[in-house]
């Protein structure tokens, strides 16, 4: 049975001071390292053997060594260069047709529920997000094929503050005459705040 959702785990390929800076000045680079690498493998592995939707990951770096496990049953892709957004785009560009949905790797707490949810709010809306309390989004889905894909996102990401607490405002704004569905709101983990009202402090 062919199936036409799309997951794209989004991700920065593991590397010691490079993920999770805001995060390591508190933690060290080592631990900030290995909380990264964890949460992103967990997810990978929760999400990429769901029959119901086809997993991919988009990575920073396809040149960099990174462990992969078989087991995964993703499909791997580069990002592209650019802006966050320039490589968002790219990710929804690259995939077949089929409603398509971006998550970051590092988000903590990723159920499959939260997948499911929002590719059925994706059979009435043409775009969804997640928000997060930083001001940012968590999850991000397209609606449509190829064609559609690409008329709603056009501009979508045009002059938004990344990494900023408008990033998600400035997104909303860029939509217009295209139906927007705001799922549930989600912590990402930045600080060691974050991380302290996590389950995954150790």
């Amino acid at each position: 049975m062919k199936v036409n959702n799309h997951l794209i785990i989004f991700s920065k390929i593991p590397r010691y001071a490079i993920v999770k800076k805001r995060l390591a000045k508190e933690i060290g680079n080592i631990e900030a390292l290995r909380f990264y690498d964890s949460l992103l493998k967990k997810n990978i592995r929760n999400l990429g053997g769901d029959t119901r939707w086809n997993c991919w990951l988009a990575l920073s770096d396809m040149r960099a060594k990174f462990r992969r496990d078989k087991s995964w049953r993703c499909k791997f892709f580069f990002q592209g260069h650019g802006s966050l957004g320039s490589k968002m785009e790219k990710c929804f560009k690259t995939v077949p047709d089929g409603n398509t949905i971006l998550v970051g790797g590092d988000i903590p707490n990723l159920a499959k529920v939260n997948i499911s949810n929002a590719f059925n709010k994706l059979r009435f809306y043409d775009l969804v997000l997640g928000p997060s309390f930083d001001g940012g989004f968590w999850l991000i889905g397209i609606r449509g094929n190829m064609i559609l894909r690409r008329k709603n996102i056009t501009n979508l990401f045009e002059s938004v503050r990344w990494s900023s607490e408008h990033a998600l405002s400035d997104t909303i704004k860029n939509i217009t005459n295209r139906k927007l569905c705001l799922l549930n709101y989600k912590n990402d983990i930045d600080t060691y705040a974050d991380l302290k009202m996590s389950k995954y402090l150790t």
